[in-house]
């Protein structure tokens, strides 16, 4: 779902996701979760933007239904500026939480594995480029000579009678 307001300066994206996950045979097992994603982009002027971004919590299966994931919610902030030669961004994850949190288990006939993390949450990407001789005149009228009596592209010899 996505729609621009406000004379399309402001963008929103709602993702509203419903999962069903079923894994058969040794590692039966299955999830049903709600997810939601969104982002929001506001544009002032030309050159200069503002955006937040979210990603639900989520819980998963994978590898045939052996391991059950979950992670936490994320929020983004960023900033992005760009007038032809100079292009600037810079974004913040994870903005609301110090720590990242995630947990994967695994619970097979023979074996059992759960793995409880704590990442670094707060992240910052900074990008910065710089474009040289953007905008120079260009000369649209190149000429190119070819030669006025082709009539055929197969090239072949001339014998002379």
């Amino acid at each position: 779902i996505s729609g621009s307001f406000l004379n399309d300066n402001l963008h929103i994206g709602l993702q509203p996701t419903w999962r069903k996950y079923k894994a058969r045979g040794e590692y039966a097992g299955e999830i049903s979760n709600f997810r939601m994603r969104g982002s929001a982009r506001y544009d002032i002027g030309n050159h200069f933007s503002l955006r937040i971004n979210y990603g639900g919590p989520e819980e998963y299966l994978d590898d045939g239904g052996a391991r059950r994931i979950w992670h936490a919610d994320q929020w983004d902030l960023g900033v992005k500026y760009g007038n032809g030669n100079i292009y600037f961004s810079a974004m913040i994850k994870n903005v609301f939480n110090t720590y990242y949190k995630s947990w994967t288990k695994m619970n097979s006939p023979h074996y059992y594995y759960f793995h409880n993390s704590r990442e670094t949450g707060r992240q910052l990407s900074l990008n910065f480029s710089y474009t040289f001789g953007y905008g120079k005149k260009v000369n649209e009228n190149i000429d190119v000579n070819l030669p006025s009596d082709i009539s055929s592209g197969i090239v072949g010899s001339e014998t002379n009678k």
